[in-house]
């Protein structure tokens, strides 16, 4: 996937995280576009890893507008992208099934890096609290995830076709 188009979707991620995300929140509860687009470029494509500084410099721009610290979102999303990346070397990543089950395990590890990460600066929520919201958030990401994955799977499929033709 080139340089452009990936700048173009992770500001499209960014602007929609902040706006369209909103309109479709439950109790303040709603997807992560900038991972969820992380994850999807980094199955999808054999170059995907070189999506996460993208997901990097996005995740530090939604902390300056939107959180109370600086740097959290970025840190958390290098975790993550090293997990997709490492997952994509072990499972099939043509499959719905196995991004999904990613997706999911990835939310996971995001909420509760950031739930210690917050605890340690002084959050006063407690692990009772995150382990309430943890399936919701399960469940949006790995919806946006099925969306994006339906999206761009023939996209990818062009493109690695394209490379083998004479």
């Amino acid at each position: 996937m080139s340089f452009k188009r990936v700048l173009l979707l992770f500001a499209l991620c960014f602007l929609a995280q902040l706006s369209v995300v909103n309109a479709i929140t439950f109790r303040n509860m709603g997807p992560d576009l900038i991972m969820c687009m992380m994850i999807a470029i980094t199955y999808l494509y054999d170059d995907g890893y070189r999506s996460i500084p993208f997901a990097l410099f996005f995740g530090l721009l939604l902390d300056v507008c939107v959180n109370q610290y600086v740097g959290i979102t970025p840190l958390i999303y290098l975790f993550v992208g090293i997990f997709a990346t490492a997952a994509r070397i072990w499972l099939n990543a043509e499959k719905l099934i196995t991004m999904a089950v990613t997706g999911a395990i990835a939310t996971v590890i995001f909420q509760t890096a950031y739930f210690i990460i917050m605890k340690i600066l002084g959050s006063p929520f407690g692990l009772i609290y995150i382990l309430e919201r943890e399936p919701v958030f399960i469940i949006y990401n790995v919806i946006v995830l099925s969306i994006m994955f339906g999206i761009m799977h023939t996209k990818a499929e062009e493109y690695h076709n394209d490379r083998y033709t004479i």
